[in-house]
């Protein structure tokens, strides 16, 4: 084996990144012009059906257009529409859907925990046919266009359930959490509204909420952190002790809340997303800390995930400057560094203890212990987390150059087959890493033939990947050696 083979990594942040990125999973919609050309044709002929009011025939043709293409918000729009005037608007659907729509969705929902999304979706949309404003139904098929990593459509669910169920605090949660990520604030304030009014007296998630959106909108509109003049402006009209209405900075408004119910951690957590959304981590630090303290909540998993984040983008931002400044060879860089990789290595550890059934949590501290050399600890925690299905190719790859740094090679081998078989073909640069790592490997175990395999493979994806040309070439001279 070569030194090379055998020899730790350099602990950079690039190649913390590289291994942090996951595997794109494999999209069962993916469109092609056949495709698009074919739900095009039925989605005209399901418009001509719906205008002369055959909404069952219209209903059947939407059904294949939303299966095939789940985040085409035309055909979602198109097929709720064709629904609601199918039940005259009447909010409940089938008069005797309550024994007929429990099949299909019970499919649906089995779909879904298994990953199954096509199935998911289609069973979602015959349980539809049933009943449009079935929350559970409706609830399942947001679900699965937010895991699909859809934005419009989870919007055309969460609409009609509130059309049906206006009051309903679950549906206006779920629906003000997406308008928020879609920046649009005033719907998102309005379902926290409604959420409010369901109480007599009035109910404090609910005005946490809306106070964060409110601060959310300012920094939006005046551009946050970009902008300081207009940050400072941006202010917050609330209501003194005496009743007389007064404007306030966002800051001071949020201040005062805390000093209001000081043992209350949601306060706290309100001003340090503001810090955060300003990007001055070190006072959001400094809030969440005073949080754990002044409220006693150490075992508030939302406080102390807060927390440790903000701490470590503290640190990296703390890093960045140090780099920008005197540079990564510089003493102060060095040990921030691994300070940086120490805390890291410590969150993680904290959250798989908080969350232990998180896959992504393992992976992510594994990641920590190979970055710190600690090979044994980190094949401990990439072995479960591969059976998540997105993660299970890089997962391979990590166990790979970790069976390798602790010299199992064979192991190392069978790992990177396994990352090879298993990291989509779009998701190259890990697809050429396990390549090249197994090839470079094979050439040091002098397993020609498996070298020549994945070095001609990579050599097909990517001349140019590192030193490949030279290990193909070396290939060639151990083969000649050996044949002389």
């Amino acid at each position: 084996m070569s030194d090379s083979n055998n020899s730790s990594e350099e602990i950079k942040q690039e190649e913390i990144d590289q291994a942090q990125a996951a595997p794109e999973q494999e999209n069962p919609f993916a469109m092609n012009d056949v495709k698009r050309r074919r739900l095009e044709h039925l989605y005209d002929h399901a418009t001509v059906q719906f205008n002369q009011k055959n909404y069952d025939y219209a209903a059947d043709l939407y059904i294949q257009c939303v299966s095939n293409d789940p985040g085409n918000m035309t055909y979602v729009q198109a097929y709720l529409d064709n629904l609601r005037k199918k039940w005259n608007n009447n909010k409940k659907g089938d008069p005797m859907g309550f024994f007929k729509i429990g099949s299909p969705r019970k499919a649906a929902k089995k779909a879904l925990g298994l990953k199954e999304y096509p199935k998911a979706i289609e069973s979602g949309l015959q349980a539809l046919r049933i009943n449009p404003w079935d929350v559970q139904t409706l609830t399942i098929l947001w679900e699965t266009c937010i895991e699909l990593g859809f934005t419009e459509t989870p919007l055309a669910y969460m609409k009609i359930a509130l059309e049906g169920n206006p009051k309903d605090i679950n549906v206006n949660r779920s629906l003000a959490n997406v308008l928020k990520s879609l920046h649009r604030f005033n719907e998102a304030i309005s379902c926290w509204r409604r959420i409010e009014q369901s109480f007599p007296n009035g109910n404090e998630e609910a005005a946490r909420n809306i106070t964060e959106l409110i601060v959310a909108k300012n920094l939006y509109e005046t551009g946050g952190r970009n902008n300081e003049d207009k940050r400072t402006a941006a202010t917050v009209e609330t209501t003194s002790s005496s009743g007389e209405k007064v404007q306030m900075s966002q800051e001071d408004f949020l201040k005062n809340k805390i000093k209001e119910r000081p043992k209350e951690a949601d306060r706290y957590i309100a001003l340090a997303d503001y810090y955060i959304a300003l990007e001055q981590f070190d006072k959001a630090e400094k809030v969440l800390t005073n949080a754990v303290k002044q409220t006693g909540e150490t075992e508030n998993r939302e406080l102390l995930d807060k927390l440790e984040d903000s701490a470590l983008r503290n640190l990296r931002q703390k890093l960045v400057d140090i780099e920008r400044t005197k540079g990564k060879t510089s003493e102060e860089w060095k040990k921030l560094r691994m300070d940086l990789n120490a805390r890291e290595l410590d969150v993680w550890k904290g959250r798989c203890e908080r969350y232990p059934n998180n896959l992504a949590f393992k992976y992510e501290l594994g990641l920590r212990y190979k970055i710190n050399g600690d090979y044994n600890n980190a094949i401990m925690q990439f072995q479960p987390a591969q059976n998540e299905p997105r993660r299970k190719g890089v997962c391979c790859l990590q166990l790979g150059m970790c069976f390798q740094a602790i010299k199992q090679y064979q192991m190392a081998i069978s790992s990177y087959d396994q990352a090879i078989e298993n990291i989509p073909d779009r998701d190259a640069e890990n697809k050429k890493r396990a390549y090249y790592e197994a090839g470079r490997l094979a050439v040091g175990l002098k397993q020609l033939e498996l070298a020549e395999k994945y070095l001609k493979s990579l050599a097909g994806m990517d001349f140019n990947y590192k030193d490949v040309a030279s290990l193909l070439d070396k290939l060639e001279e151990l083969r000649n050696n050996m044949n002389s």
